[in-house]
């Protein structure tokens, strides 16, 4: 009687080590950093630059007079300390690129604006005749309502 079980040892001791050999490897893996989970819109954004196709530029001290702030689903926008605007949002048609995170940005008004955010400065560009940019810094990461 011819015992097998010793001729098998090799090779489960080479798949075994095979297989630890890649799971190493693939945990230590590059994490892919180009997701969009790296862009967080959710925070308070203060405006510091306006841009219009028919007034010159303005540059604004940052200052909570002038703020945006967004929640999951909800902003406010506040507009020389008072409450300009505020109420539900949505995202349409995000693209990620190497530059930053593009997305159309609706509100429960259907207005459409483009938003780019790259790192922590954020570009609101609204539709009309005459194109306006208005430019918010990041100035937090809370996200509750004020």
């Amino acid at each position: 009687m011819i015992n097998h079980s010793k001729n098998k040892r090799p090779a489960f001791l080479i798949a075994g080590m095979t297989l630890f050999a890649g799971l190493t490897f693939y945990s230590c893996t590059k994490d892919d950093t180009s997701t969009a989970d790296n862009y967080q819109l959710e925070g308070t954004w203060q405006l510091y630059k306006t841009q219009s196709g028919a007034l010159p530029d303005s540059t604004y001290e940052l200052s909570s007079d002038n703020e945006i702030i967004f929640a999951p689903k909800y902003y406010w926008r506040y507009h020389n300390g008072a409450l300009l605007d505020s109420g539900t949002y949505f995202l349409t048609s995000s693209e990620l690129s190497d530059s930053g995170f593009y997305a159309q940005i609706n509100d429960e008004n259907q207005t459409f604006s483009t938003l780019i955010l790259k790192g922590d400065t954020l570009f609101l560009s609204g539709r009309g005749i005459i194109m306006n940019t208005e430019t918010f810094i990041k100035t937090s990461d809370n996200s509750t309502q004020p």
